[in-house]
């Protein structure tokens, strides 16, 4: 056995003692709720409930209370549900319950003198009336049967009333860098990358999972730590029969179009084949359920930039492997137990984040490798006719790095040895690598435990209590090259193609690059150094490149769900969290922050709401809540970059070779760079001494955790006995939501405008510093504000007569606060007030590129709509399919010009004085229509194959995710090459999928 086999085992047993520890809780895939009556309309109490889950033999057992009420906590899936009483003839009734809902089945009894049973025909409503939240669930019938391109299951979000997106790859919604505004549970455990949200989250095979939900607005106190949404996803496990599928997908660019940005096929492929298999160890009692898929797909990206030289393509092939094991245990109708464990990989030769586009060259080209495991456990008890008790724990842990590709014999110390290329930012246009953050190794590793205890009971009506806990610990850690390979910025004039292209001999070979041109137009340098052996991680030594950052993760609920009469049922929840040392509180940086800082411990959030049944068809529903996000890893570990390295910052001193030798001289070691710093010389304007500017942003000393204030209130109508719509206004408030700001900037109050801190002008200006001995101070503060309202709605139509539909269509509008830029301890912005130098106690007017301090409507998507339908056809033949409209919004062009002389081009401002107005491209819709069309044939009696074909953007549709909206670019307004399924030309993909 190999020590990472070793390592799992371990895990998975050491989860397993965990979860065979005595405590009481209770946490559900689903949740049969309901009242037993006799003929006459009167309660009876005493009846025995029996569930039989039809696919595995397990059974949930219930007794109806003196109000003849009853709630069972099942699986999702097909059910048998048998009342019984003496007396009485036994009641049958069929139901299917997904995840995530409490499905009410009234049952009625007759008396009888002899046993008999009677079987009711009939389905669950399609309305909740005992949940104000608003949750749209996929099926596993949609799971399995609609086209995806790519499989990946996480696109199926896109159908979900309340999603705001119109493509995905591994987040439901769009996410920003520091702040968390979803997660993502698998069988009730947390497994959100939160180090970066928005890249590197797992991925789980599409045969894997069962169902999810996407509940888009105000969840209930159990779940948290997210300021948005919750996607609640169920593994797959074994049944009575043992069964297996053995598929493949496979893609070619034989079929694809042209694409619409190059006009030219891209060269393309992709192969995926899955395999799954599961079955009883002990029928009725011990099952078990095996996944493996594995991905080929080679990956072109193109350059298409105003410099035939750097033009071209980069083809690299991504491979990805994903395994999941799963194994359910029913000891008795009264516990269980069930083991999970997920393994995934993904190698990436060319990220495309970094790789292609119009304004970079083929040097940026970074790859990626990424991996998540995750192993987790739930122990399930009832404890008498009222109570139920779960504990669940596990373990997860996300690895990946980053890797240049672009040859470089002279690396710097950070780079890995042998590659890497200094980043060059020129107007509008970068040379060598874009991201400067890489060579990474990075590792987040979780362990955590839950426990829950649910009880039901009668006072002034039925309540359902449930109250639990969780502590996580969270450990992460990287080793990353903050702008070790050097930064130049090079925007203080325009330089020809010529002299451009003439620079780069070879842009695959560093060593080949003469940047001596740069020096006339280059302003500064910049170049990060570390400490040998830091004294702030925990643990502490590492050298300055490497930052560890564990935070403890503290959370307590409680939800009554209380049926207070037939048509009301109020939801009263209320959720505290508390993240200890989640922006490593114990690190001190003088001035800026302290050791010892207060923890943010006052996270308490009530959450109101109510489901009114005005007839047993239609509800009235509603309601409000707090929601308290958290932070990234980013603050802490951007922090803990801060104190460990020094940013050396180089004014460009007017030699003609300082873009090849800006240090005049060798570069100097931490502590040398230490002692030339401005901070410590008697005069901060010492053309001597070097400004130190934020190795990267840190958290400010009153940081706080973001939330959020939603509210809704909408109907939900049945149709019939098949269909239902939905109608619901939602708003989400989003409050103190980290931004970063450079608080090292003062305004001149005669104007408004920024005191120039690049350019020939900045050393004249240290003065008007607020910290004069300082550079750029990019720090995390908890001030932004976003409000969003929406009109939300969806309409539903479930299997039956061999079709099923559903719909979905969202109005919506957003705001903005255009926030002051204000530091810590300031209620106006630092201004130059005559003798009294640099202070923050008088309000003053800025200009309108920097802050109006006022709302503005953003350009976010404002209009939405899907649909998606399978058909079973006669003869095996199945169609199915999905359109999705989005508009892509409004977005906001930059100048390309360091019009400020803030040492940034990405502002507003025009270099003539002009301001660019705000949302003023209009970047055009996305409409696509996806198809698969399937034949079933059989094998014999247990084999079936199906024969698949899809196609995707069957219109061929031109549709773009991204446009180049740097003003200074020649290719300003053009669209950008994607990689994102959702907007590629029309494709084809040809399948099997063999069941057996």
């Amino acid at each position: 056995m190999t020590m990472a086999a070793r390592r799992t085992c371990a895990r998975i047993a050491a989860c397993v003692v965990v979860l065979l520890v005595p405590l009481a809780a209770f946490a559900q895939e689903a949740v049969l709720i309901g009242t037993v009556s006799d003929t006459t309309g009167g309660v009876l109490p005493g009846v025995t409930i029996t569930a039989t889950h039809t696919a595995t033999g397990n059974t949930f057992v219930a007794v109806t209370d003196e109000r003849g009420g009853y709630r069972v906590p099942v699986r999702v899936g097909q059910f048998r549900v048998d009342a019984e009483l003496p007396g009485f003839g036994t009641v049958t009734r069929p139901i299917e319950l997904l995840v995530g809902q409490t499905a009410v089945l009234n049952l009625q009894m007759a008396p009888s003198a002899v046993q008999e049973s009677v079987t009711v025909t009939g389905e669950a409503p399609l309305i909740d009336t005992t949940n104000s939240s608003l949750a749209a669930n996929v099926d596993p019938r949609q799971m399995s049967e609609l086209p995806v391109n790519g499989r990946n299951w996480m696109d199926l979000t896109l159908l979900a009333p309340g999603s705001r997106s119109n493509g995905v790859s591994e987040t439901p919604i769009s996410s920003t860098s520091s702040n968390i505004t979803f997660q993502l549970n698998l069988d009730g455990q947390q497994v959100t990358n939160q180090v970066a949200l928005s890249f590197g989250q797992p991925r789980y095979s599409r045969d894997a999972i069962g169902e999810f939900e996407f509940v888009s607005n105000r969840f209930d106190a159990s779940q948290g730590r997210s300021s948005g949404i919750q996607v609640n996803a169920i593994t797959k496990s074994g049944t009575n029969t043992p069964a297996g599928t053995f598929s493949g997908y496979f893609r070619d660019d034989t079929f694809n179009a042209k694409d619409p940005v190059t006009k030219t096929v891209l060269p393309y492929q992709d192969q995926q084949v899955s395999t799954t298999f599961g079955g009883p160890i002990k029928r009725d009692r011990i099952h078990y359920f095996l996944s493996y898929e594995y991905e080929r797909e080679p990956q072109t990206y193109v350059y298409a930039t105003p410099y035939p030289k750097f033009n071209g393509t980069l083809t690299g092939t991504r491979r990805q492997d994903t395994e999941m094991g799963r194994f359910d245990f029913q000891f008795s109708p009264r516990t269980r137990l069930s083991i999970r464990g997920n393994r995934y990989d993904n190698r990436i030769p060319y990220d495309s984040r970094y790789t292609g586009g119009s304004d970079r060259t083929p040097a940026s080209a970074i790859g990626t490798n990424r991996r998540s495991e995750q192993e987790y456990g739930t122990f399930t008890q009832v404890l008498g006719a009222n109570m139920v008790n779960e504990i669940r724990g596990g373990h997860s842990l996300f690895h990946w790095n980053q890797f240049a590709h672009v040859k470089n014999a002279g690396s710097l110390v950070g780079q890995s040895q042998g590659v890497g290329a200094p980043v060059i930012n020129l107007r509008g246009f970068t040379l060598g690598q874009t991201h400067a953050i890489t060579p990474q190794n990075i590792r987040e590793e979780d362990y955590d435990v839950q426990d829950n205890f649910t009880m039901s009971y009668n006072a002034k009506g039925r309540h359902d209590l449930k109250v639990g806990g969780e502590y996580m610990h969270d450990f992460t850690w990287e080793t990353t090259c903050q702008t070790c390979m050097g930064q130049f910025t090079s925007n203080n004039g325009t330089l020809s193609p010529d002299v451009i292209q003439n620079m780069i001999v070879d842009v695959n070979d560093v060593t080949t690059w003469n940047l001596a041109p740069l020096s006339p137009v280059t302003t500064v340098y910049l170049r990060n150094v570390a400490m040998a052996s830091s004294p702030f991680s925990r643990p502490s030594g590492n050298n300055g490149f490497t930052e560890y950052a564990p935070r403890h993760v503290v959370a307590w609920w409680a939800q009554d769900d209380w049926q207070v009469s037939n048509r009301l049922t109020l939801n009263l929840g209320v959720r505290y969290d508390a993240n200890i040392d989640e922006f490593v509180n114990w690190v001190a940086f003088e001035p800026f922050i302290k050791a010892g800082r207060p923890q943010d411990l006052n996270n308490l959030a009530p959450r109101l709401g109510f489901n009114y049944a005005l007839t047993d068809k239609m509800v009235v529903r509603g309601g409000y809540g707090i929601y308290y996000g958290t932070a990234t890893g980013q603050p802490p570990l951007f922090t803990l970059r801060y104190v460990q390295q020094i940013a050396m910052t180089v004014n460009n001193d007017g030699r003609p070779d300082f873009a090849v030798n800006p240090f005049n001289g060798p570069a100097p070691s931490y502590d040398q760079a230490k002692a030339l710093l401005c901070a410590f010389q008697p005069n901060p304007a010492s053309p001597t001494c070097n400004l130190r500017h934020s190795t990267s942003n840190f958290a400010a000393p009153d940081i706080v955790d973001p939330y959020s204030h939603q509210a809704s209130l909408g109907i939900q109508r049945q149709l019939g006995s098949q269909m239902s719509f939905e109608a619901d206004w939602v708003y989400t408030g989003d409050r103190r939501a980290l931004t970063t700001r450079n608080i090292n900037v003062a305004y001149n109050p005669a104007t408004g405008a920024p005191y120039p801190i690049a350019g020939a002008q900045a050393a004249a200006n240290y003065i008007n510093r607020p910290f004069p001995g300082w550079g750029n101070i990019t720090m995390n503060r908890s001030d932004d504000e976003f409000n969003y309202h929406a009109l939300q709605t969806s309409f539903t139509k479930r299997m039956a007569n061999h079709w099923q539909a559903s719909a979905t269509y969202t109005l919506s509008r957003g705001w903005q606060l255009d926030q002051l830029p204000l530091s810590p301890g300031c209620q106006n912005p630092y201004s130059v007030q005559g003798s009294r130098g640099v202070v923050c106690d008088t309000p003053i007017t800025l200009a309108a590129d920097v802050s109006e301090n006022a709302w503005y409507v953003t350009g976010a998507q404002r209009n939405r709509a899907t649909f998606n339908g399978i058909w079973e056809a006669p003869h095996g033949f199945q169609l199915s399919g999905l359109y999705i409209f989005g508009d892509n919004g409004y977005s906001t062009p930059t100048s390309g010009f360091d019009a400020r002389a803030q040492g940034s081009t990405g502002g507003r401002l025009r270099q003539n004085g002009s301001l660019i107005e705000r949302n003023s491209f209009n970047q055009p819709p996305l409409h696509r229509v996806d198809v698969r069309f399937q034949r079933r044939f059989a094998l014999g009696s247990r084999v079936k194959l199906d024969g698949i074909f899809e196609m995707y953007n069957v219109f061929n549709r031109s549709n773009f995710e991204s446009f180049t909206l740097n003003e200074s670019n020649a290719q300003f307004g053009k669209p950008l090459a994607s990689t994102t399924l959702a907007y590629q030309p029309r494709m084809l993909q040809f399948g099997f999928r063999t069941q057996f």
